[in-house]
This record gives C-alpha cells, structure tokens and sequence, in this order.
C-alpha cells in the first residue's frame, strides 16, 4: 500500500511541480521584460523550466508518501526509490502507448497519412468501357469516406485479365474498411471487405488476390457476391516515410 501512495504521491507531485515552476518562470519573467513573441515566454517556461519543477515535484511526494508511511531511516527511503520510479516510468510509457495506439488519425506528427494502393484484376476477356477518371471508388469505414483514384485501368495483361491500378488514402484508426468499386451505369457496385487491422502496418510487398465480397445494385441492401463474381483485389499499406526509406536503401545498394 506504501508504494501505491508513493506513486500516486509522485505523480502528482511531478504535476504540481510542473505546474508550479511554469507559472513561476512566466510570472517573473514578465517581471523582467522577457520577449513573449509568438508564446516564447510561455513555451520556455512549460518546456524548460516546467520540467525542472516536475522532477522536484516527484522527488517531493514520493519522499513525503514514504515518509508518512513510516519510512523514517534514509536507507529505508533511498532503496525504495527506484522502486517506485520505475513504476511511475511504466505507468508513464503505459499511457503514452495507449494514447498513441488508440489515436483516431493514422498520419503522426510530421509525418503524411498512410495510403492503400490496390490492384483490381477484372475477369477474363472484360475491360473496362470507362475512361479511368470516371470510374469510382470509395473508401468506406465507420470514421468516414474516401474517394480514390483508378492511376491506370490497364496497367498490365495477367493472362488474359486486365490489371487495374489505384489508391485511396487511410486517414483514420478503424475497425472495418469496405472498398466500393463502380465502373459504369447499370453495373452493380463491387465492394471488397479489406479485412485491415484498426491501426495497419507498412506492407513492402501486396497481400494476397481477394475476391469481390458484396453487390450492390442501385439503393439496394448489398448481397453476397456470387461464385461467378470474377473480380479480384489485392492492396497493401504504405506509409511514405517508409516507402522513401526503403527507396533510399534500394538506391545506396
């Protein structure tokens, strides 16, 4: 029971110091005339001074939580220190990889928003009648929908099946993706259930084919996709810091 009140007694402590150096470094420098261009000030004192009051501040309520828990002897107290900093650590790290991992947006700070580039394999002997920028597709997930683009209706011959290519962008953490194809009026729409984790990783290579999993006619409630249903998808995740990485190595060797 000691070292929880002494964790709870450190973080708040780190809070209250960080708080309380911040707010002091603020009210002394505007004593001093210190420049607060565009929040400098305010910045230095919460990021560099505020963390100097926060380590006190830790120091502070985990020594009194101890002490108050009858740890009176100064050896008593240093050797349970650690202890209880790596705690508060693992309690820390814990918190910022749940944040992290449970974000609602993909892209990181810096960082561009991740893409699904596909291929469509159309049935044997099909193309499509369309020219490539009137043919839809959609990303649909529980967050929002995204539009995204055919790059070539024909970039390459698979036997006698055209290849399409095209990519849409995943903004959102979500925990299912539909991929909506619609290649002219009167067809049905071809939706594929990507099966992507919430949070994807970056894929070097495409996954497997997939075939179409629902039809859609009109404004009707889609239906499973018949055996005959030829049309095949298969993607793969790119962040493009990693796809700039990997293109880098490439280059080097």
């Amino acid at each position: 029971m000691n070292y929880v009140l002494a964790i709870i007694a450190g973080l708040i402590g780190a809070v209250l110091g960080w708080v309380a150096a911040a707010a002091l470094a603020i009210g002394v420098g505007s004593m001093l005339g210190a420049s607060n261009f565009e929040g400098a000030l305010g910045m230095q004192a919460v990021f560099g001074i505020g963390p100097i009051g926060g380590v006190i501040g830790l120091v502070v309520g985990i020594w009194l939580a101890l002490r108050k828990g009858g740890q009176t002897h100064t050896g008593a107290i240093a050797w349970r220190f650690p202890i209880v900093i790596a705690a508060i650590a693992c309690i820390v790290a814990g918190a910022f990889w749940y944040f992290y991992e449970t974000r609602p947006l993909l892209a990181s700070s810096g960082n561009a928003a991740p893409r699904l580039d596909f291929e469509i394999r159309l049935p044997p002997g099909v193309d499509f009648a369309a020219p490539a920028e009137a043919i839809r597709v959609e990303l649909s997930t529980e967050q929002n929908r995204m539009p995204g683009t055919i790059r070539d209706k024909s970039a390459r011959k698979d036997g006698d099946r055209t290849v399409a290519t095209g990519s849409v962008e995943l903004a959102y953490r979500s925990g299912w993706r539909l991929l909506e194809l619609k290649t002219e009026p009167g067809q049905p729409a071809r939706i594929f259930d990507l099966k992507l984790p919430a949070r994807p990783r970056h894929m070097k290579d495409f996954g497997p084919w997939r075939r179409v999993d629902l039809l859609a006619q009109g404004n009707q409630q889609p239906q499973p996709a018949g055996p005959a249903e030829a049309y095949e998808l298969r993607s793969r995740v790119v962040y493009p810091e990693a796809e700039y990485a990997e293109e880098s190595r490439q280059k080097s060797h």
